[in-house]
């Protein structure tokens, strides 16, 4: 049972939470959205295709609106199977859904990461200080990618449930652990959750072979004057009696968590195995993302490398990480905050003179410290030689990503400076002094980054007003007149949430002694939200609008006009610029942007021909070959097009929603269809030539989630073409019977027809969907099992237990 002290901590720790969440994304609780960056040309697209399917009764597997279509749960970025995602997008609309799914994430992971903090012996001020680090330090830059602060918020859950089970040997928590795991797998794309599992199996071992004892701390229990310990943050710790067994039951309990997310798992490896990650090269580029050695200078020289008036992409694209390496400001951010930076200062310095005076050094310490030197090296790709052959190393680009588990490190380091600081019988007036430099540098930091936030934000108005649909960011006005009241309002807000917090835990620690060590982390906790502010303002490729454009998709007239060509014409196919976005018009659209999918889109046999034309309008008759082979009747284009005479303009206008979701606010878009295109159904001659649609009829198309169906009539045999991608699981039956399916120009599907009429279905039913579920399941039940004998039958499972250890 939890105490009521234990009970204030959390709500304390929650309350202060849901202030930062406030504090940062006020515009988003508003009714705010992000534009910019993958949000529109990536995400939303598969969010809208998921909820409209899940308002069907559908679970989408396969996204045949985008492309060609490509296996939407292979892919994984959508995390059809992940709770969140099955609750939030069947009960709301896409946007809100994205952004509730949002903050909710921002929420929990500070959450995780405080009582992760805590479970390692930090106190609560301590542990909110290790949590901001982690979460505001290195997520907000990255709003453009949707799973990062997904992933990211499970890193610190794993680790609490591992800590847990090895701090009270109670197997709830390496059941949990399994189920976190399972759960962070879901959410797809995979590769924090490939950063949880190697920190696990570095930290477990270390954690029961060497720094098993809690005197390995940095905020161990301090012996007070007269003799006495101060009182325990965590549970007495002994030295394992098994080591072996004990480590083997956390490994299972991680093999188990990845079994149970097998159905997310398998049919993501089928997809690599076709993919362009198959293989290291051009189309995957493992050092895609590193940090240049010289951008590491951003720990201590935020004023400098965040200030807009320093082009940081020029920068890279001058001196590139290894010497030829793509890169950006987002993937190559890592900064902690300055005070946070000068704690983990502190912690190096007292390992050195330990180390210098020949004492024992802090093994706790150490360990993180190692983390944080290996993860932080790999950021510059420099170990990339050694790695990318081995399993999971050689599937994800974006070394600097690993700078996750450098910012963890330091957090976790910085942290329990923070918290000796607070614990010791003494003060130690240099660290107090280390406190108030920290404070006043990340002050000094937020005046001068502020003054460019405020100029950036005004500078957005400007460029982006539009009278007839203002696109103005939630706290300015087109001339900025707001732009103080709305740094005065984030003054008072964040004074308002520290105090709060500070508050709640002043109820819940109830310090004996209160003296000015407390009000130093609490300025360092104030000054350093105002610094990570300022930068999650300045490093983004994402812009915050009080309008989204999602909001107006049903207002647009493409998609009007093309829903209600559909009507008539089922098998309709749209060509448009912008990759991926159009297909939330409500039909298929080509081309596609995959950074993950089948290799097929990355062939350049297979792709629209460059000569003579763009890929924005289509300009040649090569192209026009092309788009009517693939199965395209509509074009949108930016401007008219040159072959204008092989087709006819539908519309054309300003869009609502495309117009604003590309940056075209106020300039047209031409809708045109062509003139004797068949659509994504074609009756071909056994030769390959396309057959004259008066010899064949159409009478029927259905296109849901996971099957396309057709009824057709023709007098002599042919071969029915469906330009879709044709890829494993996909089965065709005729008129009830299963058929051979033929790949027609190297990447559609096609059956052979005899004449008369036909009913035929297209059904996609993946092997790897129903070895992964039935892996799911089964791993699911053997959890229970093990639950049940644990809480039933203990004694049956003695021979795992540790000698001195809690039954559970």
């Amino acid at each position: 049972m939890k105490t009521r002290r234990e009970w204030l901590s959390w709500l304390a720790t929650c309350g202060l939470s849901l202030g930062l969440t406030l504090v940062f994304w006020l515009p988003i609780w508003c009714g705010a959205g992000f534009v910019g960056g993958d949000v529109y040309s990536y995400f939303f697209p598969q969010k809208v295709i998921y909820s409209e399917s899940l308002y069907a009764g559908e679970l989408p597997l396969w996204n045949a609106r985008a492309g060609f279509g490509y296996p939407l749960l292979a892919e994984s970025q959508t995390g059809i199977f992940y709770p969140p995602n099955l609750v939030l997008y069947r009960l709301l609309d896409p946007h809100s859904a994205f952004h509730v799914s949002f903050l909710l994430h921002y929420f929990a992971a500070f959450v995780f990461a405080s009582a992760a903090a805590r479970r390692l012996g930090m106190g609560l001020l301590a542990s909110w200080l290790t949590a901001l680090v982690y979460v505001y330090g290195w997520f907000p830059p990255r709003t453009c990618v949707e799973w990062a602060i997904i992933g990211g918020t499970w890193l610190p859950a794993a680790l609490w449930c591992a800590e847990s089970f090895l701090s009270t040997r109670r197997w709830r928590f390496a059941i949990g652990l399994s189920g976190v795991l399972a759960v962070q797998l879901l959410a797809g794309h995979f590769q924090i959750a490939w950063f949880t599992l190697l920190l696990l199996a570095v930290y477990v071992p270390g954690r029961v072979f060497w720094f098993w004892d809690d005197s390995h701390r940095l905020s161990a229990n301090s012996q007070r004057p007269d003799g006495g310990c101060y009182e325990p943050m965590v549970e007495s710790r002994w030295r394992f009696t098994r080591p072996y067994r004990i480590t083997a039951v956390v490994f299972v309990a991680m093999f188990c968590g990845t079994s149970l997310a097998a159905v997310q798992l398998l049919p993501t490896y089928e997809l690599k195995q076709r993919s362009q990650r198959a293989t290291v090269g051009k189309e995957h580029e493992l050092d895609f993302g590193a940090i240049p050695p010289w951008y590491w200078t951003q720990v201590f020289r935020p004023t400098h490398w965040y200030s807009p008036l320093t082009d940081r992409e020029a920068e890279f694209r001058e001196s590139p990480p290894l010497g030829h390496s793509r890169t950006n400001s987002a993937e190559a951010h890592l900064y902690f905050g300055v005070a946070p930076l000068l704690l983990f200062g502190v912690c190096i310095a007292g390992l050195v003179s330990a180390l210098i005076a020949k004492r024992s050094v802090n093994r706790f310490a150490v360990f993180w410290l190692v983390v944080a030197i290996v993860s932080g090296l790999y950021t510059s790709g420099w170990l990339l030689p050694l790695t990318r052959h081995l399993p999971g190393f050689s599937y994800f680009q974006g070394p600097g990503r690993y700078g996750l588990l450098t910012t963890w490190a330091v957090a976790v380091l910085a942290g329990s400076v923070a918290d000796s600081f607070l614990r010791e019988p003494d003060v130690s007036r240099r660290l107090a002094w280390t406190l108030i430099v920290g404070s006043m540098w990340s002050l000094s930091a937020f005046y001068f980054l502020g003054d460019d936030v405020a100029a950036l934000m005004t500078d957005f108005e400007l460029r982006n007003i539009d009278l007839r649909n203002p696109l103005s960011l939630t706290w300015t006005n087109p001339r900025g007149d707001s732009v103080l009241m709305s740094f005065l309002q984030l003054f008072l807000l964040v004074g308002v949430v520290i105090a709060a917090s500070i508050v709640l835990w002043w109820f819940s620690e109830r310090p004996k002694e209160s003296d000015e060590r407390i009000g130093l982390v609490g300025l360092v906790l104030l000054t350093t939200v105002l610094e990570f502010w300022a930068i999650s303002r300045l490093v983004t490729f994402t812009q915050t609008v009080e309008s989204p454009p999602l909001k107006s998709l049903e207002q647009s007239p493409v998609r009007r006009a093309l829903v209600d060509a559909a009507k008539t014409r089922p098998t309709l196919r749209l060509f448009a610029p912008g990759a991926n976005l159009p297909s939330t018009l409500g039909v298929s659209s080509v081309p596609i942007y995959l950074t993950f999918g089948p290799a097929e889109y990355v062939d350049d046999s297979l792709r629209l021909p460059e000569a003579l034309g763009t890929n924005v309008v289509p300009a040649s008759r090569e192209q026009l070959d092309w788009l009517r082979r693939s199965g395209v009747t509509h074009v949108l284009c930016f401007e008219s097009s040159p072959l204008a005479s092989a087709m006819t303009l539908v519309w054309q206008g300003d869009d609502p929603f495309l117009n604003r979701a590309w940056g075209r606010g106020g300039q047209p878009l031409f809708l045109y269809e062509l003139n004797d295109s068949l659509g994504r159904l074609q009756l071909r001659s056994l030769d390959g030539n396309v057959r004259d649609p008066k010899t064949w009829q159409l009478t029927a198309f259905e296109s849901p989630a996971n099957s396309v169906a057709c009824s057709v009539e023709t007098a002599e045999p042919g071969l029915l073409v469906l330009a879709d991608l044709d890829y494993p699981g996909w089965s065709v039956t005729i008129d009830g019977r299963p058929d051979e399916s033929i790949r027609v120009d190297g990447q559609f599907r096609g059956v052979r027809l005899e004449p008369g009429s036909h009913r035929v279905v297209w059904n996609y039913q993946p092997r790897s969907v129903l070895w992964g579920a039935a892996f799911s399941v089964g791993t699911f039940l053997f959890l229970a099992a093990v639950a049940h004998v644990r809480f039933w039958h203990p004694a049956r499972l003695d021979w795992l237990d540790e000698g001195d250890s809690p039954v559970r």
